[in-house]
């Protein structure tokens, strides 16, 4: 039955946004009161967002919540972010009209909480970058991705971020998104980013799939900026396991990285299926007894 209310929201969204303002979200009257709670505070979130204070979902999401009530969720917070940062707007602005606004955010994971892991710091920036490129309508305003930014940082990373939040209003002294990203990058970001990854080059091996590895070793190839192939190549097959060197003899070996490494996991997911083979023919043969 909820599940039912959940999706008869997503199903009159065009009707709700219609007949809603910046004061209130009008949502269909056989929505029970328990849900209509939540959707309007996923509303009231989205407007201190477009003000300047970070969306918190974390209450929001009660257990087990479904991508449906995500979605519902995700939406009506982005209906208020939208109408708070239009009101936001001076008014020689010409703010999307509720027509052309989009208001509903793609089925999209949210970013890792990141405290300050320097090794992180990569793949945090990146994360919030797509996640601004799914809606850039919501995102339009820098204030608005240095707050969901910021509502996203823990540990130290939220210490050292809290002193530019002005306490009584939400006011955030950062004026640019870019300014916010630097400056966090200047605490968080590895220093010498190139040593460390030769560091890692040098330790990395395969202790897993085959794909996996390569995934890894692809990153650190990345960061290093390194495009021979023989070298790449080289210091790939360094990490294999002695499983798949073996099944490399007398393979035509391809010169190219991606090539080569596509062979080494089509190697390593035959012997990983002929594994379990024989871990299932042994079962058979000898059965427990009773």
């Amino acid at each position: 039955m909820k599940n039912h209310a959940w999706k008869l929201i997503i199903d009159s969204w065009e009707d709700i946004l219609s007949q809603s303002s910046i004061l209130h979200l009008v949502l269909p009257d056989d929505v029970p009161a328990g849900i209509r709670h939540i959707v309007t505070r996923a509303f009231i979130a989205g407007k201190a967002s477009g003000s300047g204070t970070p969306i918190d979902y974390s209450d929001l999401y009660t257990a087990p919540c479904t991508d449906i009530q995500k979605q519902v969720i995700n939406d009506a917070a982005s209906f208020g972010q939208g109408l708070a940062i239009q009101a936001l707007q001076p008014i020689t602005h010409h703010p999307p009209s509720l027509e052309t606004y989009n208001f509903s955010i793609p089925n999209f994971p949210n970013p890792d909480k990141f405290d300050g892991t320097r090794s992180q710091f990569g793949n945090f920036v990146t994360q919030l970058q797509l996640l601004f490129r799914s809606n850039p309508s919501a995102f339009s305003l820098d204030i608005s991705k240095i707050a969901l930014a910021g509502s996203y940082l823990t540990g130290p990373a939220f210490t050292w971020f809290k002193p530019h939040v002005n306490q009584t209003n939400g006011d955030i002294s950062f004026k640019t998104y870019a300014t916010f990203i630097d400056a966090l990058r200047s605490v968080f970001d590895d220093p010498d980013p190139y040593s460390t990854a030769e560091i890692e080059l040098n330790s990395i091996c395969q202790t897993g799939s085959c794909s996996t590895y390569y995934a890894k070793i692809s990153s650190i190839f990345s960061r290093l900026g390194w495009s021979e192939q023989k070298c790449i190549i080289y210091h790939f097959h360094k990490g294999l396991r002695e499983n798949i060197k073996d099944a490399l003899v007398g393979k035509n070996k391809p010169t190219s990285f991606t090539e080569y490494a596509a062979l080494c996991i089509s190697l390593d997911n035959q012997l990983y299926a002929r594994q379990r083979e024989k871990r299932l023919d042994d079962s058979q043969s000898n059965p427990r007894l009773e």
